[in-house]
């Protein structure tokens, strides 16, 4: 592990536009829905930490989720041109914004598909500059840390009959932590950046006009009363979505949401981060450490050509299955399927007690407590959608109940089977790797 002293640290910042033009595909639907109109502006935020020459960069950004090879091209540009030599990568995975990857798609309208490989070229450009721009700008800083608890996300799957259904489930697991840091000027005192995170999908409203969902309010909420740049970091959010219901509907079910439901949960996020600001912070010494490793999380039994006709065969009503199938085909011509997901798994410490877990991909919330336990003294929060997203990450249990999340989802993804059970426990060893 890369390891720093307790030596003062410098942080750069910076922030740029990236709302994508009118009729760039949105994504989180795997349908088309162009966007017609813009409600909010999106952007991208970079956070550069340095102590003693290393430097560490932390990227949060209004999209779906990212492509891991533009992040491979971010990370080499990092390196031989800025001098970060670690990298992390979270989305805010709002389903109102575009995606940095090629989200599964069931349709293939040449101009739309033209229309998001141009926001994608664009974004990495767009990233690039605003990492330079972080780095040019750094400045010994203070660390304060805090936690507080946000109410409106809930788990979303509930047995119904016979299966387990995308439903509010007040009972389910859900860890409400909103964790907080802030970095400060060292001269002045000023808030520089506020880091907050939070899990719950940004899935309030679907519609056809771009918006940052929640995280946006609770963002311009807490840059209007401390005048620092406010960063969102997206948790393990796989399995909780906002709790926005039908009225009388019994048992509860989902409904998307208005504008008035996004701002009452952003409000509810932002009015929490600075309720910590003002009473609940403590002050750290910094200490960066970083380490990082991939994983390959093991695919269960992947289909055959004769099985996937017969699938095709017998759910021919149901289109995303129909293209899923032709491009199963499609890979089994052109030698295979991996045998599984590759996944970043990286720790970046900012101080003693407190530190940043990351993985790659949707991952379930009952990974928090999870990770938790593998370490003793360091307080983790603990972050998915970090440097790519290609799929959920069920725990054990979610595998085995089934429902979106442990096993139909891997035909939004194109991914070729449900993972194995072990994924919990292959998981958790790349993580214990990191943390130790």
């Amino acid at each position: 592990m890369v390891t720093e002293t307790n030596k003062p640290m410098n942080v750069g910042i910076a922030q740029i536009d990236i709302t994508p033009p009118l009729g760039t595909p949105l994504a989180g639907s795997c349908s088309l829905r162009a966007a017609n109109k813009i409600l909010d502006r999106l952007v991208a935020q970079a956070l550069v930490l340095e102590q003693r020459g290393r430097r560490y960069a932390v990227v949060a950004a209004d999209l779906l989720g990212y492509d891991e090879r533009m992040v491979a091209r971010l990370r080499s540009f990092c390196k031989a041109r800025i001098g970060i030599g670690f990298l992390l990568c979270n989305a805010s995975h709002a389903h109102s914004c575009p995606d940095a990857y090629n989200e599964f798609q069931i349709y293939t309208d040449r101009r739309s598909l033209a229309a998001r490989k141009r926001y994608q070229r664009d974004l990495e450009f767009k990233l690039r500059r605003v990492l330079a721009a972080a780095a040019r700008q750094l400045q010994p800083v203070t660390l304060r840390y805090g936690t507080g608890r946000a109410c409106f996300g809930i788990n979303r799957r509930r047995p119904w009959e016979g299966e387990w259904a995308m439903m509010p489930n007040a009972k389910g697991f859900h860890d409400k932590t909103v964790t907080v840091f802030e970095f400060a000027a060292a001269a002045s005192g000023e808030p520089l950046a506020v880091l907050f995170s939070y899990a719950c999908h940004p899935t309030t409203r679907y519609a056809t006009e771009v918006s940052a969902d929640y995280p946006g309010v609770a963002r311009r909420i807490i840059e209007k009363r401390t005048g620092a740049m406010a960063m969102f970091l997206q948790g393990a959010c796989g399995d909780i979505r906002p709790n926005v219901v039908q009225p009388g509907s019994r048992p509860p079910r989902f409904r998307s949401g208005t504008q008035k439901d996004v701002d009452r949960c952003g409000r509810e996020l932002g009015e929490v981060v600075t309720r910590v600001l003002r009473r609940l912070m403590k002050r750290l010494d910094p200490f960066l450490a970083a380490r990082e490793t991939s994983v390959a999380l093991p695919f269960d039994r992947l289909p055959t050509a004769g099985g996937l006709r017969v699938f095709r065969d017998t759910n021919h009503e149901h289109a995303h299955r129909v293209v899923w199938v032709k491009r199963m085909l499609r890979r089994l011509r052109q030698g295979g399927f991996d045998r599984g997901l590759p996944t970043d798994v990286q720790f970046l410490r900012l101080s003693a007690g407190q530190g940043l877990l990351a993985t790659s991909h949707e991952l379930c919330n009952g990974y928090a407590p999870l990770f938790q336990r593998l370490t003793k003294g360091v307080a983790l929060t603990v972050l998915g959608y970090t440097n790519a997203c290609r799929g959920y990450i069920p725990t054990r249990q979610v595998r085995l109940e089934g429902g979106y999340e442990g096993q139909r989802s891997i035909y939004n993804f194109g991914l070729p089977a449900p993972f194995r059970p072990s994924v919990e426990s292959v998981l958790l060893g790349a993580a214990r790797r990191v943390l130790r």
